[in-house]
């Protein structure tokens, strides 16, 4: 049979080189600090698309507005059109016939 095998703690061995540990290290607080930014980026993105909901659901209300104030023209137009066709027909028949002497 097989001895057991003794349980070996981990430690570092006197073969790794320092400059790896160093460059790991390094590679390490560099991806640490490039999600920091990531997400300072993404909260700031955030922000501005609920400021641009915001104003989206703005501009919004006032299309609505708008639409219906332009219907409103709209039936103004045409009862000042039917007006002016009205006084335009009282107008001609008011008005004596040139043809007769």
């Amino acid at each position: 049979m097989r001895e057991p095998i003794p349980e070996e703690k981990w430690h570092l061995d006197k073969r790794v080189n320092l400059a790896l540990v160093v460059a790991i290290l390094l590679q390490t607080g560099g991806v640490v600090w490039w999600v920091a930014g990531q997400n300072v980026r993404m909260q700031s993105l955030s922000l501005a698309v609920e400021r641009l909901d915001r104003q989206v659901d703005t501009n919004r209300n006032v299309l609505q507005l708008q639409a219906v104030q332009s219907g409103r023209i709209e039936e103004q137009i045409v009862g000042l059109r039917e007006d002016v066709t009205s006084l335009i027909l009282t107008i001609q028949r008011r008005q004596p016939n040139r043809d007769d002497p």
